[in-house]
């Protein structure tokens, strides 16, 4: 027994001589840090999957655009990050796109987004833009996976449809067969979506968004329809009739 213990006492005298390294944490301030975008890589390196239409925002002639980023490693403070076009890459005459000098990553968290300015021109209305942006490499940052190191965004006036009601699409005509028909389908899509839009106030509505959460939009497009009606101006499709929507009560 006494044996064990001298071994014990032996084996515990051996370890507290030793240097023990602390393991690192986010709270040590120490850990590299790498920027990216937080879309879904490409395998050319370029995200090219952002499409937006000022169609999509009320007559608008300026749109604020959500660009997310995560970074590796971690700190308590703010940092600044930046973004820069890639020419070859970018067609948007500087008129049409506002990016600040410099962006703040803020203090605490692993992830945050960086918001830009796309301006309207009437060329929007027949030609689509694109505007590359890339990550600068500068202290304390580091660039993340090259695959997500660059952003290209399509911008324009024209229609499109959106995830959300492409998704959803084959549901919503439901309530428009009549519709279906009674006239070509040529148009027929961009037609609804203008009035489903316009009932709701440009609503926005996430990629993801399921058949439960438009309905709601939709119950709101029937009551428009019967306000528009009452006010003596009744909503007509391309083919001159009346637009009723047989949905709820």
């Amino acid at each position: 027994m006494k044996k064990n213990i001298l071994l014990i006492l032996a084996a515990a005298a051996a370890l507290a001589g030793c240097k023990v390294d602390d393991i690192k944490t986010y709270d040590d301030l120490t850990s590299s840090r790498y920027i990216f975008f937080d879309f879904p890589r490409s395998a050319t390196g370029v995200v090219d999957s952002m499409e937006v239409s000022f169609m999509s925002y009320k007559g608008a002639r300026e749109a604020v655009i959500a660009l997310p980023l995560k970074s590796t490693g971690y700190s308590t403070s703010d940092a600044q990050f930046y973004l820069e076009p890639v020419a070859d890459l970018t067609t948007a005459k500087a008129s049409n796109y506002e990016v600040p000098a410099s962006f703040t990553f803020k203090g605490g968290q692993v992830a945050d987004t960086a918001f830009i300015k796309l301006k309207y021109s009437p060329d929007l209305d027949e030609t689509p833009a694109y505007l590359a942006l890339s990550l600068v490499e500068k202290a304390p940052f580091a660039l993340g996976p090259s695959d997500s190191r660059v952003v290209k965004i399509k911008f324009h006036n024209q229609f499109v449809i959106p995830v959300w009601y492409e998704n959803n699409g084959f549901v919503l005509s439901m309530y428009w067969l009549y519709t279906r028909a009674n006239m070509p389908a040529s148009g027929l899509d961009e037609w609804m979506y203008k009035i489903f839009m316009e009932a709701n106030d440009y609503p926005d509505i996430p990629d993801d968004a399921t058949l439960a959460d438009i309905r709601p939009y939709v119950a709101r497009l029937k009551e428009y329809l019967q306000e528009k009606k009452a006010a003596g101006t009744p909503v007509l499709d391309p083919s001159g009739q009346e637009v009723t929507i047989p949905y709820g009560n």
